[in-house]
């Protein structure tokens, strides 16, 4: 086989996989490249999630006729002038190695004035072909539209995802924008919807218009200086958190980065307050020395390398460890001599009524897990949590040498069998049986209306998701409608309150944004979980002995051993445990 060199059209298009993967990269660069022009201002534009269109307009200092022709050429930057200049580069990248992969592959029109100058330039570029190259009359600045991404390249446009999925993409890179920008003035629309537009303000100002829900004096502050590294953040109060981490943004120098060794600072600083797999709402940023970082480990610039690892995992650490003090509070320990504890108080042995309103059916063939014998039958549509202790399908109770005793905490039962004595946690028991019955029913839950269809505040990333997801989540039990471009609640999962309602709701949509780079069963089975977990008795909810004979008595049939997040359920001890303990 003869080795031939390939030509322009070809290598151009293949040096342009490593740049454009999608439409997000193509807003990536645009953005990037506008913020290098000292931008203060940028109107950004996007159609049908920015595959039909993508346009980016800045009042930045723009580029002369010379440099507009020579940006959509290949290595042609005016960023670089030697090898050393790429070490020491603390911008976002060279305009020219973008616009050359991005021409390359999509219908172009670029309209520049440089500033000094009285009119503009306009180019056509249609696979990296200069068609039309006219002089105009614009302000300084520059504008960019990509239309028709990949018409060249169809075997690279087919592997795009639906509309709404790029759309998703294109909302995650522009938070990120909003966050690590707030003295840039940005007016966002989509399909001729504003989305977003802000004005130019403090990052702590334009924090509840991109997080709904987290008041602004519910952030707090931090900085940290180590060998010539600055750290700042802004994290918010520990009762925000996520199972992911989708609300933790990293910055270095401005750039949008993913870097384990951060990570892995941020989750040993933050291990004292969040739970396992629970992370915090935090924006992170480092400005280090720009011969300290190497930002061109990938084309697309969002890993990087330190000089000194060790220093920047100090350096995050130290920051997010003052946090960490301030929320964790001490342990008083009671003196000797103290009061002793009041004794726990047997439970009512009444028996409820329960309401016994069967389970929908299910499609058996499409079940995950064998069907498990359900703990509850479906209430009647109510939003009173109260109606929890009435909730339990009673099933005969199987002769045996387990008893029941109490209840110590409000949480924990208490009971013994012939060898000794045993805890079980009331709460990850029930939501572990109701996980369980979920998984059966392939995820479909029931669902209850609400008296009054509930307004949710969604960003705009949020609305994506749900527009994206919309089937999916009724069968989680959500019903919805679209009213003045905003979402109303109408129906929320049977056995939970309105608050957990719109809770869970967003927790789910987190999971959800998650479902591009996660298998899917694993997203489902988190979701999973958090229904259960919302829908399960909690610490100081009323139930009977009798309620938690039957949940001892499942769990025993059943095996069960754990929740759905891998916590214990049963803690035992032997009475030859006790006694070696007492000395007998």
């Amino acid at each position: 086989m003869t080795i031939r060199s390939l030509p322009p059209e070809v290598y151009m298009k293949i040096a342009a996989g490593e740049v454009v993967a999608n439409p997000a990269c193509v807003l990536k660069e645009l953005v990037e490249n506008a913020l290098d022009a000292q931008a203060t201002a940028l109107t950004i534009r996007f159609q049908n999630g920015g595959i039909d269109a993508i346009c980016v307009k800045d009042n930045g200092i723009g580029m002369s006729e010379t440099d507009i022709t020579q940006s959509i050429l290949p290595h042609a930057t005016s960023k670089l002038s030697s090898w050393e200049d790429l070490s020491a580069l603390g911008t976002f990248g060279f305009r020219g190695e973008a616009l050359a992969a991005i021409t390359a592959v999509s219908e172009t029109i670029l309209v520049s004035r440089y500033i000094g100058e009285e009119t503009g330039i306009r180019l056509y570029v249609r696979g990296g072909s200069v068609l039309e190259s006219k002089r105009v009359n614009v302000g300084v600045g520059t504008e960019i539209e990509v239309r028709n991404l990949f018409f060249n390249v169809p075997a690279r446009r087919k592997f795009l995802k639906s509309p709404v999925s790029e759309e998703r993409k294109l909302m995650e890179l522009l938070e990120n924008f909003l966050i690590s920008f707030p003295q840039i003035r940005f007016r966002i629309e989509k399909d001729a919807e504003t989305l977003y537009e802000v004005p130019k303000q403090t990052l702590l100002d334009r924090l509840p218009t991109l997080f709904q829900g987290i008041d602004r004096t519910e952030w707090q502050f931090l900085e940290e200086h180590f060998q010539g590294l600055t750290a700042s953040a802004y994290i918010a109060d520990h009762k925000y958190y996520r199972r992911n981490r989708s609300a933790i943004h990293t910055f270095v120098n401005g750039r949008l980065v993913k870097n384990p060794i951060i990570y892995a600072a941020i989750d040993g600083a933050m291990e004292p307050v969040f739970a396992k797999k629970s992370h915090p709402f935090l924006l992170l940023f480092l400005t280090l020395p720009t011969d300290f970082v190497d930002i061109n480990v990938h084309p697309q610039k969002m890993e990087v390398q330190f000089a000194r690892s060790e220093w920047v995992f100090h350096l995050v650490q130290k920051l997010l460890q003052k946090r960490a003090q301030e929320t964790v509070p001490e342990i008083a320990l009671p003196e000797a001599g103290g009061a002793v504890p009041q004794r726990a108080e047997p439970l009512e042995r009444e028996r409820p009524a329960f309401f016994r309103t069967p389970s929908p059916p299910v499609d058996t063939a499409e079940r995950i897990y064998a069907k498990p014998e359900p703990f509850f039958s479906k209430p009647e549509p109510t939003l009173m949590r109260a109606a929890r202790a009435n909730e339990f399908t009673l099933e005969p109770t199987q002769p045996g040498s387990q008893r029941v005793l109490t209840v110590v905490g409000r949480r924990y039962v208490l009971g013994e069998d012939p060898d000794g004595v045993f805890f079980i946690d009331f709460h990850a028991a029930h939501e572990r049986l109701l996980f369980d019955e979920i998984a059966a029913n392939n995820g479909k839950v029931a669902s209850q209306e609400v008296l009054e269809p509930i307004p949710i505040h969604l960003t705009p990333l949020q609305t994506n998701l749900i527009e994206e997801h919309r089937l999916a989540l009724e069968q989680f039990g959500f019903r919805f409608k679209k009213q003045d471009q905003r979402y109303l609640l109408e129906g929320i999962p049977q056995k939970i309150g309105l608050q957990d309602g719109e809770s869970i709701l967003l927790d789910i949509l987190e999971e959800l944004r998650l479902s591009t780079i996660e298998p899917m069963p694993e997203v489902f089975r988190r979701i999973f979980a958090s229904v259960a977990c919302k829908q399960a008795f909690r610490t100081g909810d009323t139930f009977t002995v009798a309620q938690a004979e039957d949940l001892v008595s499942l769990i025993e049939r059943k095996g069960i051993t754990t929740c759905p997040h891998g916590r214990p359920v049963r803690f035992r001890l032997t009475f030859k445990e006790l006694d070696r303990f007492f000395e007998r």
